[in-house]
């Protein structure tokens, strides 16, 4: 049985600008004083419970803002944004310490380089065909390469590198087809040899965008390092470090292109994709430096955010399965042997099954994914009756 289903899902745009002359330095002014206030009213929140045991609110922390003195007129709300910033820092260093799940992490000061955005929350610009107006900012040309759609909510200028983007975030109405049962199911088991192997046999290969450009961020490292003891306004040392931003952003860039045809791909193949939960922060403690790099340049995590998100409009069903011995256990009888992650067969002493171990992985990643769901939609269909 086919459903169709009408709902709102939020969706990020994001058009490159090309600002030139007064608004080049203004959007630079603007984000150099938001980091200023996000400092600022750091530091006062922390002496403030240092003197008094109690916390500033995100209330106080807005009317603080107007003591603090900017070389330039920057809006209400952008400034009130960088409040909200602030709060949900430390509310994320709460919560973390609350769960003891690794580092807590107090908020601590933004450096030039760590302070990358500004958010418009509700109003404070407007646009035209090939134009941004931003508040006390002025016009500032924007290529949109592709229709806006829905209801624009925020506006978050951002500036990666040497470039500026625009990203809106909009409300969409998305109408998807819903399938109540399944027509083709894989499950994929992600990897640093090969990026992905599908339960069918096929494998994606790991296109390694960070080991191709490794020789050229060697070089640049290398000659950056030297002039680190320069003065900051060095011009040697600023275009070092240019060039060596344009290469991280141009390897980030290649990955985020590779992640999103694939999970496209995925999506638009299967109605039921089974993907191990695997989280690269618990794989990289006692690996060879190499192992550790090729395991941060896959982008696991981004890729699964991506196959949730666009498995929403695609009418797909993604399921998150828990990779705990599926390499380890056979495919075909069920039976687990331990190995030694250079293994790269599986072969079974009990059942004789004899394939690569990333298949056999992805086998069981598919076996239980698809019991999870049938137990799921069993559960949803007795409540309902």
């Amino acid at each position: 049985m086919i459903y169709i289903v009408v709902m709102i899902v939020k969706k990020n745009y994001k058009f490159k600008l090309s600002p030139k002359g007064g608004n080049l330095t203004r959007l630079e002014l603007t984000l150099h004083s938001c980091r200023f206030v996000y400092n600022q009213l750091l530091e006062k929140r922390n002496k403030h419970y240092e003197t008094t045991k109690k916390t500033l609110s995100c209330f106080d922390c807005n009317n603080l803002i107007k003591t603090i003195p900017l070389k330039i007129k920057v809006h209400s709300q952008v400034l009130q944004n960088v409040s909200s910033r602030v709060d949900l820092a430390y509310l994320g260093f709460f919560r973390r310490l609350k769960d003891k799940s690794g580092k807590a992490g107090f908020p601590r000061f933004k450096s030039y380089d760590r302070y990358d955005s500004f958010c418009f929350p509700q109003t404070g610009f407007s646009y035209t065909t090939n134009k941004l107006h931003l508040s006390k900012i002025g016009d500032v040309r924007i290529n949109f390469h592709r229709p806006l759609e829905g209801k624009v909510k925020t506006l978050t200028i951002k500036k990666e590198g040497n470039s500026w983007f625009a990203i809106f975030s909009c409300e969409v109405n998305v109408t998807t087809r819903v399938n109540n049962g399944w027509k083709r199911a894989v499950g994929v088991d992600v990897g640093c040899i090969d990026f992905a192997t599908l339960s069918d046999g096929n494998t994606i290969k790991h296109p390694h965008f960070l080991k191709q450009s490794q020789e050229q961020l060697s070089k640049i490292q290398s000659k950056y390092s030297k002039l680190k003891l320069k003065p900051r306004e060095d011009k040697q040392k600023i275009k070092a470090k240019k060039q060596l931003v344009k290469v991280h952003c141009k390897i980030k860039n290649q990955r985020k292109d590779f992640l999103h045809k694939l999970s496209t791909k995925l999506v638009t193949e299967y109605s039921h994709i089974c993907v191990e939960n695997i989280k690269p922060s618990q794989m990289l403690n006692d690996n060879w430096r190499s192992l550790n790099k090729s395991i941060l340049d896959s982008g696991w995590t981004a890729f699964r955010t991506m196959l949730h998100s666009k498995a929403v409009e695609a009418g797909c069903e993604v399921i998150n399965v828990n990779p705990a011995y599926t390499s380890q256990r056979c495919s075909g009888c069920g039976n687990i042997e331990k190995k030694e992650l250079s293994e790269r067969h599986h072969k079974c002493d009990v059942c004789g099954l004899d394939i690569g171990r990333d298949l056999n992985a992805a086998k069981n990643i598919l076996r239980v994914g698809m019991d999870s769901f049938t137990r799921r939609n069993s559960g949803i269909e007795a409540q309902l009756l």
